[in-house]
């Protein structure tokens, strides 16, 4: 199996950037074709955003951790972890009026929602104080070379 992308950022906005880099850099040379690829990109953005504006204590600093591997089948699995309060995001419901027109819904719940629909799959647990969220995206597309 490759190697897997391991990283940490604290509970704070700014850190996110510092995922851009290693996060393109694994993808490329794991070879995710351009829709896992920004699956993977939205899911890491939209969940660890979810979890830094909601998931701590107001001044108080928590680290996530992030992990993305590669399967044997292709796919991608990433997984993030932190000890935040207790959200399991696969139980929220699908956000008000999906069926409206765009200014016409609900406030909220979009990304996960985007995230759901590009994800094979979506787990998680608490278990010893800590939320570990995990995502499979499969890699299927073929890029042309």
């Amino acid at each position: 199996m490759p190697d897997a992308l391991s990283l940490s950022i604290r509970n704070v906005p700014g850190d996110l950037a510092l995922l851009e880099e290693p996060l393109d850099a694994y993808l490329r040379r794991e070879g995710a074709c351009d829709s896992a690829a920004y699956a993977l990109r939205l899911a890491l953005e939209e969940l660890l955003t979810n979890r830094i504006k909601y998931g701590f204590r107001q001044g108080e600093e928590h680290r996530l951790d992030i992990s993305l591997s590669r399967l044997e089948d292709g796919a991608f699995r990433l997984a993030i972890s932190d000890d935040g309060d207790d959200f399991n995001p696969c139980l929220s419901e699908e956000p008000d009026g999906m069926g409206q027109p765009l200014h016409e819904r609900g406030i909220g719940g979009l990304g996960l929602h985007m995230v759901r629909q590009m994800s094979s799959s979506m787990s998680h647990r608490r278990e010893n104080g800590r939320n570990t969220l995990v995502v499979t995206v499969q890699n299927k597309e073929k890029e042309a070379k």
